[in-house]
């Protein structure tokens, strides 16, 4: 337990010196300042806020997802049609490296993966 308990001070810490909270707090206001110039109610950004940096803070995978995220932005905004998504976002080389059943499971997570990532673009197109 006190590693883990020493490996968090060490990231409180860092996060302390590289100014991490200092962003936060200014972001927070650009946040509640474009709600309120959007004439929208700063709760509901607030709590999406919220969740971003709680993500940020605790989702060790976090830069991962959100990379993934993008990408699949990309996809969803590009005018080119995809009829195979997995395929366009799949890492073809480690696809190529796993079995039958590896495969099926990798494409599977990727999938599921895929449509969070839809769901969320879709929750923030509606919100904007």
């Amino acid at each position: 337990m006190r590693g883990g308990f020493k490996h968090y001070a060490k990231e409180a810490k860092q996060r302390l010196a590289d100014g991490f909270w200092q962003n936060v707090k200014e972001q927070r206001q650009a946040h509640l300042k474009t709600a309120a110039d959007d004439g929208k109610s700063a709760i509901p950004t607030l709590i999406d806020y919220r969740e971003k940096i709680r993500n940020q803070i605790y989702n060790k995978r976090y830069f991962e997802e959100e990379e993934f995220y993008l990408r699949v932005v990309d996809l969803l905004e590009s005018e080119i049609v995809i009829t195979n998504p997995l395929g366009a976002l799949a890492d073809k080389n480690f696809l190529d490296s796993l079995d039958v059943k590896q495969r099926q499971s990798y494409l599977y997570e990727l999938s599921n993966k895929y449509l969070a990532a839809c769901e969320r673009y879709k929750k923030e197109k509606e919100n904007q």
